[in-house]
C-alpha cells in the first residue's frame, strides 16, 4: 500500500511543479507568433501601401514594439521581448528595421518627456546641462 501512496505523492508533486516549469519557458513561440501577427496586421492596415487614407492619415513604414511578458509563477520577473516589422525610409534607401534602428518621437511625447525631465531636475536626480550620453551611453553619436 505504501508504493501506490508514494507513486501518488510523486505524481502530485510533478503535477504541481509542471506549471512553474512551463511558465519559466514563457514567452512561448505561440505568443511570439501571435504578437508578430498583430504587429504585421497593424503595419499592413496603416502602411503607405494601404489606399484607405481616411483611417490613418499619417502613413507609417515600420513598427518597433517592446513588451514585458511576466512569468505566471513570479509576476515581477519575466522577459522583455522586442519585435520589429517594416522598413525605415523610402525607396531606394529603405532597409528593414532592427534593434539598431532609431525612430522619431511623436510631438505629444515631447511634452511628457519634458515634464519628466523637469521633475527629475527638481528632485536633483539630473541637471538640464547633462549630456544625453551620461544617461543613454548607447547614443554617443547624439552628443
Amino acid at each position: 500500500m505504501k508504493i501506490p501512496c508514494l507513486t501518488c505523492a510523486v505524481i502530485i508533486s510533478v503535477m504541481s511543479v509542471y506549471p512553474v516549469i512551463c511558465s519559466a519557458r514563457h514567452p512561448s513561440q505561440a505568443i511570439d507568433g501571435r504578437i508578430d501577427q498583430m504587429i504585421n496586421t497593424y503595419l499592413n492596415e496603416n502602411s503607405l501601401n494601404n489606399p484607405d487614407t481616411r483611417k490613418f492619415p499619417e502613413r507609417i513604414t515600420a513598427v518597433s514594439v517592446s513588451i514585458f511578458l511576466p512569468y505566471e509563477s513570479a509576476p515581477l520577473t519575466g522577459d522583455l521581448r522586442n519585435y520589429y516589422a517594416g522598413v525605415a525610409g523610402y525607396p531606394p534607401l529603405n532597409k528593414p528595421v532592427n534593434e539598431n534602428s532609431l525612430f522619431e518621437i511623436g510631438s505629444i511625447t515631447k511634452s511628457f518627456v519634458s515634464a519628466v525631465i523637469l521633475q527629475l531636475q527638481a528632485e536633483n536626480k539630473l541637471a538640464l546641462d547633462d549630456t544625453l550620453e551620461k544617461w543613454l551611453p548607447q547614443y554617443k553619436q547624439w552628443n
